[in-house]
């Protein structure tokens, strides 16, 4: 497995379209065997063939952007590929991601009522490799492409969707809130991708995830931009809407306050700013006057 990891590092930079078969094939294959036994997924992640996946996938992006006139599709199309293949061993082998009753659920001072910590299940849709998954989140992180980002946080959504306790089985790595820090880079579609995964955790699963509304009030107290201001306040509108125990939420992690610095600094030139400018302050006075 050694080998075979250090001849794809030593192949990828110059030919990154022709070594994604043998990636697909060693991925391939290390998915048959973990149904036996765990010894390759083991043997891939000593030898860091987890970052070798990573380096694929950035290689394959830069690779897509710069020859983006030149086939496009098909580079796409096997980074698409590459994907599923990463997203099919998240699903693979023991599980030894964090089990759930480490997770402390106490400390939330509200909670919606609907809200149970789901069971960790043996279905096959169920997060079994994390080291997979942090894959994708790191490519994420590292990319500004709006085609890379937009199928890997599709990827994400996947998985938080095929079963409901993934996402609390990732939940320590802070995924959502590490996309938050750079969300404004991110394309107008890809923001929306993002916004559209809290949304489903609340909506979906019942659960208030505190620490991603936290990151997500940053990003308006910073006002690195407006468009992206303007999303997370749609967001809490719409979270407010669903539940009025939001309300309270909100006071608890100090998004209120946030509110009350958002209409500060917007309250003097409203009546002669932009269209957008003004729906940001619109959103906002409507929170406030919840």
């Amino acid at each position: 497995m050694a080998l075979c990891v250090d001849n794809v590092q030593r192949s990828i930079s110059s030919k990154p379209i022709e070594i994604i078969e043998m990636v697909l094939s060693i991925c391939g294959f290390m998915q048959q065997s973990s149904r036996y036994s765990q010894k390759l997924l083991d043997d891939f992640k000593e030898c860091q063939g987890y970052m070798m996946l990573v380096d694929c996938l950035i290689k394959l992006s830069i690779d897509i952007k710069i020859n983006e006139k030149m086939e496009p599709g098909m580079r796409i199309k096997m980074f698409k590929r590459l994907i599923e293949m990463i997203v099919s061993l998240c699903y693979c082998g023991s599980a030894h991601a964090q089990s759930l009753h480490m997770i402390d659920f106490s400390d939330a001072q509200f909670q919606m009522q609907k809200f149970r910590v789901p069971e960790r299940s043996s279905k096959t849709t169920c997060l079994r490799n994390i080291h997979a998954f942090m894959a994708l989140q790191t490519v994420f992180l590292h990319s500004d492409d709006e085609v890379v980002c937009g199928v890997i946080i599709d990827a994400i959504a996947d998985i938080y969707k095929s079963d409901d306790v993934n996402y609390f089985m990732v939940e320590s790595q802070s995924t959502l809130c590490l996309f938050a820090e750079k969300i404004h880079l991110k394309s107008r579609i890809v923001q929306d991708k993002f916004f559209e995964v809290i949304d489903f955790i609340v909506f979906k699963l019942n659960y208030i995830p505190r620490k991603e509304l936290i990151a997500v009030s940053i990003i308006l107290k910073t006002n690195q931009d407006l468009k992206t201001s303007i999303a997370c306040i749609g967001l809490f509108l719409r979270l407010l809407r669903h539940n009025s125990i939001f309300i309270d939420v909100y006071r608890e992690i100090g998004v209120l306050e946030v509110f009350v610095t958002c209409l500060k600094r917007y309250k003097n030139y409203l009546d002669n700013t932009s269209a957008t400018e003004k729906s940001f302050g619109k959103v906002t006075m409507e929170i406030s006057g919840k």
